[in-house]
């Protein structure tokens, strides 16, 4: 059994659990409350619970199922935990439901089958499972996309709206701030949004306070009004939590107080906030408002990137092409870079581009620095077709108009559409198809 998809598994279902009760006992409350019972179950009350199971209580089935996904039974596999929690679902039970839902969106024991996970998960939201509910908003937003299927808006609504008028707190989080950003499917609201705030504000959730200020600052759904926004995002950040912690220093640093931002920067990374991570290793790295130290940036800079952020990665990346000592090092950087910029990391993809556009005359042939031209312009091409990365920087942009302007007599119209082409053929092929 993988420990990170025990990890994911439990971080979701932690992240579930901050909800109002209601009154069905499907609410992501109960199934916490039920779970860390579980987690703190001695060994009498273990066996008691197989000992049910094995006369086919459903309840008791499920138990043994989480048991076993925890680990409680050594013996047991991850499989064994897929059977007791299928066992149990299949009597109509509805936390197994939204457990067998999870199994088939995880790709432990074969590959993700989204009309089976559909299928368990709306069972389970039919008995007013509130995580179940939010599951299938999750399913058709982010599962379907990664499977390659369309986004279905209309659905992803539908469901968080269902688990949302249950009081479930992720779901009316999400809905304030769709109609705050006006997406899917969903025209900007200011009276929609201020709802679902005033109930996140109403059970002391520091995200209230957060989109609130996000809609005073960047007058989203109201006119501007950077005090107001300001002031709602310290009341967040007070709360401790980390993305109004984040904003803020971004804010004090784009407005010339580095010390505040530098402050802020540290207590968002304390919560272990990829971004504020790389702001602070930035910090370090430049001696703003600390002095210099490379060795903690450098580490910071791994935190995130262990956390998930392509930024980090390339810079992690970038420290090692610096400082290889061989060009067998060196090759292995790359190598590592072209790989990001393969799995659609913006920030790798642009080095990459950089890197062929600054390859040294001494060393290459007209051959060479025309092929490097030739891989550096479809980068740019990929690079400028990336949803989060709307714009080159400036250094990229002077890099592309330099290169292009010392080749343009060498690169015809007719070849510079079959390049276009060719790197749209490696985006959809998933660089499968690619000579990059």
């Amino acid at each position: 059994m993988k420990d990170i998809k025990l990890a994911l598994m439990m971080f979701a279902l932690w992240m579930l659990a901050g909800c109002q009760s209601t009154q069905s006992l499907h609410t992501a409350k109960a199934l916490n409350e039920l779970e860390v019972s579980l987690q703190q179950a001695n060994y009498t009350q273990v066996q008691a619970i197989a000992e049910k199971a094995q006369q086919g209580d459903a309840k008791a089935q499920f138990e043994m199922g989480y048991l076993s996904i925890i680990e409680a039974f050594p013996e047991n596999t991850y499989l064994d935990a897929f059977d007791w929690i299928m066992a149990s679902a299949q009597q109509g039970y509805a936390h197994a439901q939204y457990y067998a839902g999870l199994f088939y969106l995880d790709d432990e024991i074969a590959p993700p089958d989204l009309t089976s996970a559909q299928y368990w998960l709306e069972l389970a939201a039919a008995q007013q499972h509130t995580p179940a509910m939010y599951e299938l908003a999750t399913l058709y937003s982010y599962f379907r996309p990664q499977m390659g299927l369309p986004m279905d808006s209309e659905k992803t609504i539908y469901w968080l709206k269902q688990a949302a008028a249950l009081n479930l707190v992720d779901a009316q989080y999400d809905l304030a701030r769709f109609y705050l950003y006006g997406v899917h499917g969903l025209e900007k609201n200011h009276a929609q949004a201020m709802h679902w705030i005033a109930k996140l504000q109403q059970i002391q959730d520091p995200r209230g306070n957060y989109l609130l200020g996000l809609d005073h600052y960047l007058g989203l759904t109201q006119a501007v009004n950077e005090q107001a926004g300001l002031k709602y995002l310290h009341l967040s950040a007070d709360q401790d939590y980390a993305p109004a912690q984040y904003d803020l220093a971004l804010h004090y640093f784009e407005h010339h107080e580095p010390q505040i931002a530098f402050n802020w920067a540290t207590r968002a990374a304390q919560s272990q906030d990829p971004d504020a991570l790389l702001m602070l290793g930035r910090f370090y790295f430049s001696g703003t408002s600390v002095e210099v130290d490379r060795a903690k940036a450098l580490s910071l800079f791994h935190q995130a990137a262990d956390l998930g952020l392509p930024e980090a990665q390339t810079l992690v990346v970038l420290f090692d092409l610096e400082n290889a000592k061989t060009s067998e090092q060196k090759r292995a950087a790359v190598e590592r870079l072209r790989q990001q910029a393969k799995a659609h990391n913006p920030h790798a993809q642009e080095e990459m581009m950089l890197l062929y556009f600054t390859q040294d005359p001494k060393h290459a042939s007209d051959a060479e620095q025309f092929v490097s031209l030739e891989h550096a312009f479809m980068w740019a091409v990929i690079l400028k077709q990336h949803p989060d990365f709307s714009e080159m920087s400036e250094r990229s942009r002077q890099k592309l108009t330099a290169a292009i302007k010392r080749f343009n007599r060498q690169i015809t119209l007719s070849r510079i559409a079959t390049l276009i082409d060719t790197a749209n053929i490696c985006v959809i092929s998933n660089y499968q198809k690619c000579p990059l």
